[in-house]
C-alpha cells in the first residue's frame, strides 16, 4: 500500500513544526530575535561549525582512518574562502 507524504515524512514535519513554534516564541519574547543583525550573527557563528562539518564529511566519504580534522578543515576553509571571494568579485559585493 502506498503511504502518503505525511506518513513518510512525519518525523521531519514534527521537527520543522517545533522549530517554527520556537521561532514564534522567540519572536514574541524579544523584538530583536528575527532582525537582520541577529540572523547575520547566527549565520556567521554557524559558518565555523559548518566548515568543521564539511571536513568531517570528507573524511567519512573517503573512508579515511585518520579522524583528525585539521588538514581537512584547512582545505574546506581554503575552498570556501576562494569561492566566496570569486562570488563577491563576480557580483561586486564588498569584502567583510
Amino acid at each position: 500500500m502506498k503511504r502518503s507524504f505525511f506518513q513518510k515524512h512525519s518525523l521531519i514535519l514534527v521537527v520543522y513544526g517545533l522549530v517554527m513554534i520556537l521561532m514564534l516564541i522567540g519572536t514574541f519574547n524579544s523584538e530583536r530575535f528575527l532582525t537582520l543583525r541577529n540572523l547575520t550573527n547566527v549565520f556567521r557563528q554557524a559558518a565555523y561549525l559548518g566548515t568543521a562539518a564539511l571536513g568531517e564529511m570528507l573524511v567519512i566519504l573517503t573512508a579515511g582512518i585518520d579522524l583528525s580534522i585539521g588538514s581537512l578543515v584547512k582545505l574546506c576553509v581554503l575552498v570556501s574562502a576562494s569561492s566566496w571571494t570569486a562570488i563577491q568579485t563576480m557580483f561586486g559585493l564588498p569584502y567583510y
